[in-house]
């Protein structure tokens, strides 16, 4: 998926991230399709996801957070 990603601006890449996270949020909380739809420098993109693709779906966006050279490491909740 790197070499997808090589092909996008970083402003291309965080609006693809926004997308995906729009998406997964939606899906989460019931939806049960939710489209992401971004551009990029050979052209547009839209991709539909449905609920079962939650996996397909994260692991887009830890690529993503990667390719920004953003942690994709998740946090354990505490009490504080």
């Amino acid at each position: 998926m790197d070499d997808f990603f090589s092909e996008m601006s970083t402003d291309e890449k965080r609006t693809a991230l926004r997308a995906a996270q729009k998406a997964y949020i939606d899906l989460s909380t019931g939806g049960s399709i939710a489209s992401a739809e971004y551009a990029q420098a050979n052209g547009s993109r839209k991709v539909t996801y449905r609920n079962t693709d939650l996996t397909q779906l994260t692991a887009l966006i830890e690529a993503l957070r990667l390719s920004l050279g953003m942690s994709c490491r998740r946090r354990a909740l505490g009490i504080v």
